[in-house]
C-alpha cells in the first residue's frame, strides 16, 4: 500500500507537494491546479517565516505542517482508492470532471481546505502552543492569499486561463471575488477553530463532522452554481487551455 508521506517542516511539505504536482502532471489531472496553487502560498509562508514577518515564526511553521498534513493525507487516501473527508471526497470526484473552470477547480480545494482543515489544525495549536499573536499570524496570512491572486493571474494568463477571460470581462472583479472568499472563509476557520479549542475532547468528532459536512455543501454550490451563472461558466471553459499540463506548471 502507498504510504503517506509525513513531512516536518515547510520544506518538506514543498517536496511532497512537488510529489503530488508530478503525479498530477503524468495522469494530466485536474487535482494538480490546486496543489500547484498550494505549493505557491506553502513558498509563501516560508519566505514569510524566513523573513520573520510573523509574530512567532516557529509556530507558524508548525501550522503550516499540521495543515498541509491533512491535505496530503486526503490526496494520498484518495490515490489508494480510500474515502477521505466528505468536503475532500466531493473535491476529488469533482476533479476528474472537465466541465468546470480552472476557477472552479480552485475554489473547490480552498474551500475543503480552509473552511475543513485549517480549523483543525489550528484547534491544535490552540491546545498546545503560546497564543500571543497567533490570531494576527493566522490572518496575516490572508494578505498573502490575496498578493498571489494578482501575481498567479499576471503569470499564468499565457496559459488560457479563467483568469484572463474574466479580466477581459469584469475588470477587477474578479480578483474582488476571490479575496472576498479567502477572506471570509479564513475568518469562518478561526472562529471553528476558536470553538473547537473550547469544546472538551470528546465532543469534537462531531462537531468536526457538521463542519465537513457544512463545507461539502459549499463545495456542491461551486462545482454546480445556479443556471444564471452556468451560461457564463459554460462560454468560459470554451475559452479556456484544455492542456492540464501547461495550465498546471503555469500555476506552479
Amino acid at each position: 500500500m502507498l504510504p503517506t508521506p509525513q513531512p516536518t517542516t515547510i520544506d518538506g511539505v514543498v517536496q511532497v507537494l512537488d510529489e503530488i504536482i508530478d503525479d498530477c502532471l503524468l495522469k494530466r489531472s485536474r487535482l494538480g491546479y490546486f496543489a500547484a496553487l498550494y505549493r505557491r502560498v506553502t513558498v509563501g509562508v516560508r519566505r514569510r517565516v524566513e523573513n520573520g514577518t510573523y509574530v512567532n515564526g516557529p509556530r507558524m511553521e508548525r501550522l503550516d505542517v499540521r495543515f498541509a498534513q491533512r491535505y496530503i493525507d486526503a490526496y494520498f487516501q484518495q490515490r489508494r482508492g480510500q474515502r477521505p473527508t466528505e468536503a475532500w471526497a466531493y473535491t476529488f470526484a469533482a476533479g476528474r470532471d472537465d466541465r468546470p473552470i480552472v476557477l472552479q477547480h480552485l475554489l473547490l480545494g480552498m474551500n475543503a481546505h480552509i473552511n475543513l482543515d485549517l480549523p483543525i489544525a489550528s484547534a491544535r495549536i490552540l491546545d498546545h502552543h503560546n497564543l500571543a499573536g497567533f490570531e494576527a499570524d493566522f490572518h496575516a496570512v490572508n494578505d498573502l492569499l490575496g498578493a498571489l491572486i494578482d501575481e498567479i493571474q499576471d503569470e499564468i494568463a499565457t496559459a488560457g486561463l479563467w483568469m484572463k477571460v474574466v479580466d477581459v470581462l469584469g475588470g477587477p472583479v474578479d480578483e474582488a471575488l476571490c479575496s472576498l472568499f479567502l477572506t471570509r472563509a479564513r475568518s469562518s476557520a478561526w472562529q471553528r477553530a476558536v470553538t473547537l479549542h473550547d469544546l472538551p475532547p470528546g465532543e469534537r468528532p462531531d462537531v468536526i463532522q457538521q463542519y465537513d459536512q457544512n463545507t461539502q455543501k459549499i463545495a456542491r454550490h461551486i462545482y454546480a452554481p445556479n443556471s444564471a451563472i452556468s451560461g457564463l461558466r459554460s462560454q468560459l471553459r470554451h475559452a479556456e487551455s484544455d492542456d492540464v499540463c501547461a495550465v498546471i506548471d503555469a500555476m506552479r
